[in-house]
């Protein structure tokens, strides 16, 4: 059996953020932490556009989100949001709908790794 695969990784990849960070690890905290601390107001933002049935709002703070989730390795954010963005621009609202699902989750899934201490670099 292979282990390897059975690990959880965490929602931000730390070696690949110290990489891009030249291995400096109070550097790629910061940028962690920083980015981390956005999150909140992106979610609420995204929210805001989704109510109000503002497609190309939800496809601007969707692609802002990819962007930045990609520049901290939080790859499996960065890929729900682009899947949004991709769809919010598509106008194809209620895939949009379902995959804003995934952002919330992958959202979720780095705060709580934050808050347990689990993500710290």
């Amino acid at each position: 059996m292979n282990t390897t695969n059975s690990i959880p990784k965490t929602a931000i990849d730390r070696n690949q953020l110290l990489e891009r960070c030249l291995g400096i690890d109070a550097f790629a905290q910061k940028i962690a932490t920083a980015f981390v601390a956005t999150l909140p107001n992106e979610r609420m933002a995204l929210r805001s556009a989704l109510s109000s049935a503002d497609w190309i709002q939800v496809a601007r703070h969707a692609h802002r989100l990819r962007g930045s989730a990609s520049n901290v390795c939080a790859n499996e954010l960065s890929i729900a949001a682009e899947a949004v963005e991709q769809a919010a621009r598509n106008s194809h609202t209620e895939s949009t709908l379902s995959l804003i699902e995934n952002v919330e989750a992958a959202i979720d899934r780095i705060l709580q790794e934050f808050d347990n201490g689990i993500a710290e670099l």
